[in-house]
């Protein structure tokens, strides 16, 4: 796989102006049109007064001979990925002397530069480095604009409340500000408005339906993939909890779950039940036997602070698991589809956490539907040391595709361990041979 830098000079083209996560653009390739391929990888650099890194993304096509344009008539079909938030500028590559002497990082010629494997994997180091310091953001921390709030790396964008929101995306953080008259907020519980369908952007009149879309579909993709997003209150938004002004970053926010309504205007909108991860309700107790009546509950449940210490899943694996099958389970062959595209679940054959203390690894994962990940993880089936062959112990009732499943389908780049295969079949299905 290659790595390229695309220059963009935006008195000419802006390539941040035109940016939505997962758009697919056509890019001129004047430069190097036989060595691009399917797959390379490509950083985005802005020339200019704050010149530097300031997007991720990918080739999807060879090159091609098209209708001569201001840049040429060689082209090469891309995909934005993500934007890099805050930039790589230029003052920071060059503190480090390697970046320094990579000519292409200061500015050079054309559209296309080569980046050798040693220089990208300086730039993924830094890449990394400023994912921890998003992360470190202390929760409280206050800004005046947005803008502040973008270069902190919390949240890209200075108008749109979701981020990134592009064809493919999962949501990252969210902002609250009065913006949609339909947003509740309690705290450690918000309702959030999804976008779109406003008179204008910020008026709070819902004049159309919203749809899972664009914003709505990635805040949506989060929920099924369970990972948190970040939550940012403007003023504008409920005076009990938000700041008197500018912003402040309130954390890590969970996606629970999503509806559809009719806004206090009318058209329907699309809502989400988004619940701080700092927070959670006594565990319900449950007595032995079949009852027909559900729980009670509690309907003014406490809050107490949680600290907990638990495995952090690598979401690039979770992710390159699930793309590689298109969210078809391994086991019944089954895609679930939602209203935001097809679900699965990235599962490890041996767990992560104590006692199995298994390794994040895409050799130890399976993309599993969510009842063949039950079924799994509950030792009802087992794959066998030829890491191909499935064992059913307990079959599902009424039959169905998974009852019939003799066969783990892979995919050949995805290497499936045999040590973990063995795991499994030990200590979760209890099966010595």
């Amino acid at each position: 796989m290659g790595c390229w830098i695309f220059q963009s000079n935006p008195l000419r083209f802006d390539v941040i102006a035109d940016w939505v996560d997962g758009k697919k653009v056509s890019w001129s390739a004047n430069q190097h049109r036989t060595e691009l391929s399917p797959g390379d990888v490509v950083y985005f650099r802005v020339t200019g007064a704050d010149s530097g890194l300031y997007g991720i993304g990918e080739i999807l096509s060879q090159c091609y001979e098209a209708e001569a344009d201001e840049f040429g008539s060689w082209k090469v079909n891309i995909r934005y990925k993500k934007l890099i938030v805050p930039p790589l500028l230029r003052g920071e590559t060059d503190t480090i002397p390697l970046l320094k002497s990579f000519r292409p990082l200061s500015g050079f010629q054309g559209t296309v530069a080569q980046v050798p494997d040693e220089i990208a994997t300086v730039i993924n180091g830094l890449r990394n480095l400023q994912s921890s310091f998003k992360s470190s953001v202390p929760v409280g921390t206050t800004f005046a604009t947005r803008k502040e709030v973008r270069e902190a790396g919390l949240h890209a964008p200075t108008m749109a409340g979701i981020h990134p929101a592009g064809d493919g995306a999962r949501a990252e953080s969210i902002v609250i500000s009065g913006g949609y008259s339909d947003d509740r907020d309690e705290g450690d519980v918000i309702i959030y408005t999804g976008a779109g369908g406003q008179s204008a952007p910020g008026s709070g009149v819902q004049v159309a339906d919203q749809k899972i879309e664009g914003a709505n579909k990635a805040l949506v993709r989060a929920e099924h993939d369970g990972t948190p997003v970040r939550v940012i209150r403007g003023a504008g938004g409920d005076p009990r909890f938000s700041p008197a002004s500018g912003y402040r970053y309130d954390g890590l926010y969970q996606v629970k779950r999503h509806w559809r309504k009719p806004s206090s205007d009318g058209p329907l909108i699309v809502q989400f039940e988004l619940v701080a991860i700092d927070y959670d309700t006594p565990p319900i107790t449950r007595t032995p036997g079949a009852s027909q009546n559900p729980p009670s509950g509690n309907t003014n449940p406490n809050r107490r602070d949680r600290l907990s210490s638990s495995v952090v899943r690598d979401q690039e694996n979770v992710d390159w698991i699930k793309n590689l099958y298109d969210n078809t389970c391994q086991v019944c062959r089954i895609q679930l589809m939602t209203d935001a595209g097809a679900i699965s679940i990235g599962a490890h054959i041996q767990g992560l956490g104590k006692p199995h203390n298994g390794p994040d690894v895409t050799d130890n994962m399976l993309c599993l539907c969510h009842n063949c990940h039950a079924m799994f993880d509950s030792g009802s089936f087992y794959i066998n040391d030829d890491c191909k062959t499935i064992t059913w112990l307990h079959e599902p009732v009424g039959g169905g595709a998974a009852a019939h499943s003799t066969e783990l389908f892979i995919k050949p780049a995805h290497h499936v361990g045999q040590t973990f295969v063995q795991h499994h079949r030990l200590e979760i299905a209890g099966v010595t041979y």
